[in-house]
């Protein structure tokens, strides 16, 4: 059971009972009986969305509906059976890693940034209706109710994933708080700041192993959104594409591209893979300094105390690939993306000429 009590690095409540109002349970501190009627809520909600999606007319096709559907019950039973503890588990504040002045004003920002997250995905995803409605105001009443499902279900889905940015976003702050303290304190081993090279140890241990808890819940929630996501993407792309040779660009059809497709990709893939590199050039930075402070040092017992901090950043770095071929960092997302604004402008030339 989830103690909301419990400190935290920074207040994550708000966002989990968000994601409980879209349906995904969380094992809120209350009895048996009461945390029974909130999982009546979360199936409920579930239901609703999906009823009063597949009810109402949307424009949209039954297989992209069902596709919508599956991915929203599979996210639906993660959350029923890790009951989201996970991620409250790695928010649990370590007096280890989170107990510097430094560490509370960095979570602090990261505090502020993860609501602003949250907001502006939202507001984003509820532009949807007004575009639709913008430019097609007559089938806007018509189908008006379900826009409002559809797009309902789109920001649970965000919501839902928004564990990957989440977690991987406090890894970042964690290994800066440490950096940032090795820059500071050095290898002092006086009484009142004992920061020797086996307490860096110990604490990247402790990163890397809260880590490593965190692998299998957030490897479904990824392995879901590729396979729920992605056909889907390329599907969409390939659908925009044909409308820029045929058609032309217009306008219309850009801002729903952005807005419906782009955006669900964009507001997940890109703080993750901006986070892992900022990560990677945090610990980067953290073997220059430790290799620099190995060098100056004269205490031969000390320097193999550096020596194993140096091999234990070495060796333990945050390297994802997809499918052990595509390195999940920035670099391949901006590749990706050139690649597909090349080919748009490509199509828009040769719909000139012709």
């Amino acid at each position: 059971m989830i103690d909301f009590k419990t400190k935290n690095v920074c207040d994550i409540n708000t966002i989990m009972k968000i994601r409980f109002l879209f349906g995904f349970y969380c094992d809120f501190p209350f009895n048996k009986r009461f945390q029974n009627i909130l999982k009546f809520y979360c199936i409920s909600v579930l239901v609703v969305l999906i009823l009063g999606s597949w009810a109402c007319s949307t424009g949209f096709r039954s297989d992209k509906k069902i596709v919508i559907y599956c991915e929203y019950i599979a996210y639906f039973l993660i959350s029923l059976s890790t009951k989201d503890r996970y991620i409250f588990d790695y928010y649990k504040q370590q007096p280890l890693i989170d107990g510097s002045t430094t560490s509370k004003v960095l979570y602090k920002k990261l505090e502020r940034l993860l609501k602003y997250f949250v907001t502006i995905t939202i507001v984003l995803k509820m532009l949807n209706i007004f575009v639709f409605c913008g430019w097609n105001l007559t089938k806007c009443i018509n189908e008006l109710d379900g826009v409002l499902f559809i797009n309902l279900l789109w920001i649970g889905l965000l919501l839902a994933r928004l564990s990957l940015p989440v977690i991987y976003g406090l890894l970042y702050f964690r290994l800066r708080v440490l950096r940032m303290t090795l820059e500071s304190k050095g290898f002092s081993n006086s009484p009142q700041n004992r920061f020797t090279p086996k307490k860096y140890i110990t604490i990247y241990e402790k990163i890397m192993k809260d880590l490593l808890k965190m692998d299998y819940p957030l490897k479904y929630v990824f392995i879901i959104f590729l396979i729920g996501s992605v056909p889907k993407l390329l599907q969409n792309s390939w659908q925009f594409l044909n409308s820029l040779k045929n058609y032309g660009p217009e306008i219309s059809k850009i801002l729903e591209f952005t807005l419906e497709c782009l955006h669900s990709y964009i507001v997940i893939i890109l703080p993750i893979v901006v986070a892992l590199d900022l990560s990677e050039d945090e610990i980067k930075k953290m073997k220059i300094i430790t290799l620099n402070k190995r060098l100056a040092c004269l205490n031969e017992r000390q320097k193999m105390e550096i020596q194993q901090l140096f091999l234990l950043l070495k060796n333990n770095s945050l390297r994802y690939n997809l499918w052990r071929v595509v390195p999940v960092n920035l670099k391949s997302v901006l590749i990706f993306l050139s690649f597909g604004v090349t080919n748009a402008i490509a199509i828009m030339q040769a719909k000139n000429l012709n």
